[in-house]
């Protein structure tokens, strides 16, 4: 008997990470700079810069730090016959959607476009509108994707 629920991220995170991380500590660099500049400042001479200018790098730094960490988690409960998704930055759970089978039309498969162009994506749609399941997969459709189906009574179709 499987478990009552399943749970995957929508989104493959390595590369999300990596970029994330490398672009927080490039925007930092120059933010310490001019922060231990204005925390050493004896007031001799005036500040070669303005202590606000930390700001932008500062944003920028967290705007990477977002990119690293936020994602969405795909639940399904096989007994309610529910999908939530769940987002979370940072570490914190900021926002959940759910829907429950009869909100649910269609799971639909196709090639990607655009930024992703060489693999494909799982999709669910229905009178709310349309989801992502799984934003990025190579070739055969993966089980996460067919065990969904499966617990909501559906067929994956193709595009």
């Amino acid at each position: 008997m499987p478990e009552s629920t399943l749970s995957y991220v929508t989104e493959p995170r390595g590369l999300a990470i990596a970029f994330g991380v490398f672009f927080a500590c490039v925007a930092l660099v120059p933010t310490t700079i001019v922060a231990v500049q204005f925390f050493t400042w004896t007031g001799e001479k005036s500040l070669p810069t303005d202590p606000f200018s930390v700001i932008p790098g500062f944003l920028l730094a967290l705007w990477g730090g977002w990119l690293a960490t936020h994602h969405q988690r795909v639940t399904v409960d096989r007994n309610a016959r529910s999908l939530t998704w769940v987002s979370y930055a940072f570490g914190l759970q900021l926002r959940t959607v759910s829907w429950q089978r009869d909100e649910i039309v269609s799971i639909r498969v196709a090639r990607n476009r655009g930024v992703k162009p060489g693999g494909y994506s799982a999709q669910v749609s229905g009178p709310l509108g349309t989801r992502t399941l799984l934003g990025y997969f190579q070739r055969s459709i993966p089980t996460d994707i067919r065990d969904t189906a499966r617990a909501l009574g559906l067929e994956v179709e193709r595009d």
